[in-house]
């Protein structure tokens, strides 16, 4: 095998650069983890520079949230859609969340994989923030979810826990992916209340085998 045509795209994450952001993040924007997550990113994101910087051909790419059916049930995005499913098919009543005024940058993760192949298609290598760059509520979370099943009055099935509430969090976070659209011509395909009604629906169909399946 030829190393030197090897092409690496390192995973980073939006958590390099901390909780103190006033606005849309970027490439230039400083880094300042707060997290052990987001310091073991940053070196991760540094070490791939390292290479580049010696001829290797490596990437960066700064996600920020990317979700899918995927996601596991301890994620809020998952929890909710998981939740709401359960209230629809009357296994359970209601949905416990801590803060629902965290704001992120939620996209889709095959959205985000196609960034990901798109980078590594490129004549030098770069870093690019790969982010849908519209923030939004947990509290729009909800919303968008419970409406896609035909439920308005979504705070009625939601009980707040304080002790869910992180001592250390970011209020709002979000990205500004120009860098990816301009050079990568990247976009994502899936919009935030596509991506909400896509998890919901991928939840309702998992857990109806399930019910069917112990009847």
């Amino acid at each position: 095998m030829d190393l030197s045509k090897l092409r690496i795209c390192q995973a980073s994450s939006s958590e390099i650069f901390g909780y103190r952001t006033p606005g849309a993040l970027d490439e230039l924007s400083p880094f300042r983890p707060e997290t052990p997550y987001g310091r073991s990113k940053l070196i991760a994101h540094k070490y791939a520079m390292s290479l580049r910087s010696e001829g290797d051909f490596t990437c960066n790419a700064i996600f920020f949230n990317h979700e899918s059916p995927l996601r596991p049930g301890t994620f809020v995005t998952q929890k909710i859609a998981t939740g709401v499913a359960k209230i629809v098919l009357g296994l359970e009543d209601s949905i416990t969340l801590g803060d629902t005024n965290i704001c992120r940058d939620w996209g889709f993760a095959a959205d985000y994989v196609e960034a990901m192949w798109l980078m590594l298609k490129q004549t030098e290598p770069d870093d690019y923030v790969i982010a849908s760059g519209k923030p939004h509520f947990i509290a729009s979370f909800l919303e968008h979810a419970f409406e896609h099943v035909g439920i308005s009055d979504w705070a009625s099935h939601v009980n707040i826990d304080e002790s869910f509430i992180r001592k250390v969090d970011a209020t709002i976070l979000y990205g500004n992916p120009s860098k990816a659209e301009r050079v990568l011509g990247w976009k994502p395909r899936v919009d935030f209340q596509q991506l909400v009604a896509l998890m919901v629906d991928a939840a309702l169909e998992r857990l109806s085998s399930s019910v069917s399946d112990n009847n």
